[in-house]
């Protein structure tokens, strides 16, 4: 097993040629409202995606997206919009 940081939560998981997206943040750094009532805002994502890190090659191999809840830290608008609706997506009930 293999799990890639991308960025603050967002991860890459590879398992026996498997690949799972792990909380899909992915607006462009400082593109999001600082998180209220936190010691030191500051507008978010607070880095890019690593330079190496092709976001269309990413999405067109993944074989599913997990999401450990829908704040938009950990699941964003921008991941909304642009992840493959055919890829399955598991979250929490309520969500």
């Amino acid at each position: 097993m293999k799990i890639q940081l991308l960025r603050h939560a967002t991860c890459l998981i590879s398992y026996q040629g498997k690949k799972i997206l792990l909380d899909p943040m992915l607006s462009p750094a400082g593109a999001l409202e600082a998180i209220p009532h936190v010691p030191n805002p500051a507008y978010n994502p607070l880095v890019e995606l690593p330079a190496n890190i092709n976001l269309s090659d990413l999405l067109a191999n993944l074989n599913a997206i997990l999401v450990t809840h829908t704040h938009r830290d950990h699941f964003d608008n921008v991941a909304l919009e642009i992840l493959p609706k055919e890829i399955p997506l598991f979250c929490q009930p309520a969500d």
